[in-house]
């Protein structure tokens, strides 16, 4: 079905390699790709379902420090007006 090995996300331009430990709170399927790009090309609607996921967290991201802004906006004006002391 799919290559067994993913280490090629480490290889992209676009990513860094990074590593941790986790632990599954349930029964997991994991897959490792050789070349992650390839694979990509060569499935598109799973490239689909990644593009969608960055897509809804990079969205998430935003609407949360948005939120952030606004609350805090108030503190900008509190502190600019504070004498030096």
């Amino acid at each position: 079905m799919w290559p067994s090995r993913a280490r090629s996300l480490e290889r992209c331009r676009f990513f860094s390699a990074s590593r941790t430990t986790v632990r599954a709170a349930s029964t997991t399927c994991l897959y490792e790709f050789d070349d992650a790009a390839t694979f990509l090309a060569s499935q598109p609607s799973v490239a689909v379902l990644v593009a969608k996921t960055l897509a809804q967290r990079l969205y998430k991201a935003t609407t949360y420090l948005t939120d952030i802004k606004r609350q805090y906006a108030n503190l900008r004006g509190i502190f600019q007006r504070m004498p030096d002391q």
